[in-house]
């Protein structure tokens, strides 16, 4: 085994474990999101994936500094989950085909 194979299961391993991390940060904020309770309302959207932003704000009745600024942190934090598990999963895969085919 060479150090390129060695070095490639090394970034695989920790791909996958990252992967996983993230995996269970997104269903934290999920949680999270699920048991938030302002001014009688509560965040159920997050439940449903591929909606836009302006929908869920056209959805979202509440009002006050507070709870918005609250709800678009939540949502910005999703995005950038989001984003990081698609790229360490790129990075999982196309270490996975180079591992494979290389």
């Amino acid at each position: 085994m060479n150090w390129i194979q060695l070095t490639a299961y090394g970034t695989l391993l920790f791909s996958g474990l990252y992967i996983l991390l993230s995996f269970f940060q997104m269903q934290r904020i999920i949680q999270f999101s699920k048991s938030i309770r302002l001014r009688g309302l509560e965040y159920y959207q997050f439940l449903v994936p591929f909606r836009s932003k302006k929908t869920l704000e056209k959805n979202y009745l509440g009002g006050g500094p507070e709870s918005d600024a609250l709800f678009h942190k939540l949502m910005r934090q999703r995005s950038i989950n989001a984003l990081v598990f698609f790229l360490a999963f790129s990075n999982w895969l196309a270490f996975l085909l180079l591992i494979q085919f290389g």
